[in-house]
Formats: structure tokens, C-alpha cells, sequence
């Protein structure tokens, strides 16, 4: 499983900075495993920071109404448990990435923040679930099935779907083909996937920048490199922007626009 969320909270090597919690943080905490315990489902719906991001090409739970029609497939009978018979003790705090539950059961399987970035606990929510059920991968599956069936042949093997987004020119889409490689694909803004691509390009090239996490992956074909950059932190700029250089001089920036698929 591609871990949700996994650019934006560096989940590898986070037990280097493990913080311990506030004494707020601690009395918040606890009584987000009470809701657990009492399988108090309004409580905990209202905790959720929304929208709640699902495995790709899962739909994102856009509000408490839709996350109590799909709790008990984000929350199965096993992460149910685990968060109930969870300790204290079993939470740490990653200064800015939040706090997550890490115990013989699960790790890093849930995440929660406080809504002001403090360390009060008195707003804390649920940021990211990273647990996938059997309900979920069994759907998944079924619309990664449909997805592929509407593509052009040339696209229809792939692992996993990155990003599908459109600029003001293109449309694009990058799969992962496996553990190290990625495509891009690329159509002038009017065409859709089911045509064959105008630009189909394959490359290693993936990086996670800094601390924000930001992904920049690049393609290249001869003189031209194709860079295509997810932000992932920073509200004020675009969620994905793509830049074309020749010969190491930029001739493309566009801002995009993700599109759910």
C-alpha cells in the first residue's frame, strides 16, 4: 500500500524525533480512545479533519455525513480495537507532523494534530487514517479495474496512480510502474485518457524535498525535461505545478489543478 499521506508526515525514520506529549495533549488523547472504547461514532466523526484522504483511487470522505456512511470501513473491527485498547503511552508527538499511534498492533496507522498547530490538545483531529481494510482494498481494487478501462491501451498497466491533474494547456497523468519507476503521460487540455497520449515518458527520478516533504519527480526526452512538482504544505500556493525546460533553459510553467480519479 502506498502510505497515505506519507510525503506530507516523513513516516521513515520518525522515531528520531518522537516528542512526548503535553499534559493536555495526554488528557485529549485519552479521550479519543474513550470514544473508541464507547464505539461512540457521532464523537468521533467530528474529529475527523476534513476532507479525509483515502488510498488513490479511493474518494476522499468530504464530511462527517459521508465519513459515518464509510466509518466502518476506514475504522474496521481491527483498528477499532487497537485505538481502544491502545495506552497512553503508546502516542508519540513528531513536532509539526502530529501525533501517531505506534504499538505492536499498528504503526503509524493513525494520525491527529491540533487545529492550531499548539500543543493545548483542546482542538485536536484526526489528519490522516493510514489503515486500509478489507472492505477498502477490495473496493479499491474494483475502481483502479474501471479506471484502467478507460484508458488508452498504452496506459493500462500500472501499479499505482500518482497524479492526475490539468493545467491551463495539458492534461496529465503519472502512474508508478513499480518500486522505482514512473510514467508520464500528457494530452492537449481537450483530449481525455482514453486517447493515446501526445507525450509518454519514463524516469527514476523522484525526490521528496525538505522538510515540507514536497514530491518533485522529472522526465526526460532528449533536450527537454519535464518537471512536475506536488505541494503539499502551503495553502496558498498551487497543490501541483509543472515546468518544461530545453537544454536546462525553462520554457513551461504552468500551475495545475488536481483532478479525484
Amino acid at each position: 500500500m502506498r502510505t497515505l499521506l506519507i510525503a506530507c508526515l516523513g513516516l521513515c525514520s520518525l522515531n528520531a524525533y518522537a516528542n512526548d506529549l503535553s499534559s493536555e495533549q495526554k488528557i485529549a488523547v485519552q479521550q479519543f480512545i474513550q470514544h473508541f472504547k464507547n464505539n461512540d461514532v457521532n464523537a468521533i466523526v467530528k474529529l475527523v479533519d476534513y476532507p479525509l484522504e483515502r488510498e488513490l483511487p479511493l474518494p476522499a470522505i468530504q464530511n462527517a455525513q459521508e465519513m459515518k456512511q464509510r466509518f466502518n470501513q476506514v475504522f474496521d473491527a481491527k483498528l477499532t480495537q487497537n485505538i481502544a485498547n491502545s495506552h497512553i503511552n503508546d502516542w508519540d508527538q513528531y513536532g509539526w507532523r502530529g501525533i501517531s499511534l505506534s504499538n505492536n498492533q499498528t504503526q503509524n496507522d493513525v494520525w491527529l494534530r491540533d487545529d492550531d498547530n499548539d500543543s493545548t490538545g483542546k482542538n485536536l483531529k484526526i489528519i490522516a487514517v493510514n489503515h486500509s481494510s478489507a472492505a477498502e482494498k477490495k473496493w479499491r481494487q474494483q475502481l483502479l479495474q474501471q479506471q484502467k478501462n478507460k484508458l488508452h491501451a498504452s496506459l493500462k498497466t500500472f501499479q499505482e496512480p500518482i497524479y492526475l491533474f490539468q493545467t491551463p494547456n495539458y492534461l496529465v497523468r503519472i502512474d508508478q510502474l513499480d518500486a522505482q519507476t514512473y510514467r508520464y503521460a500528457s494530452w492537449k487540455k481537450s483530449q481525455n485518457q482514453s486517447s493515446k497520449p501526445d507525450l509518454l515518458l519514463k524516469s527514476t527520478d523522484f525526490e521528496v524535498e525538505g522538510t515540507a516533504r514536497n514530491e518533485i519527480v522529472r522526465f526526460e526526452s532528449g533536450p527537454y525535461m519535464y518537471e512536475v512538482y506536488r505541494n503539499r504544505m502551503g495553502e496558498s500556493s498551487a497543490d501541483i505545478l509543472l515546468t518544461v525546460f530545453k537544454n536546462e533553459v525553462e520554457v513551461l510553467h504552468e500551475e495545475g489543478m488536481l483532478i479525484p480519479h
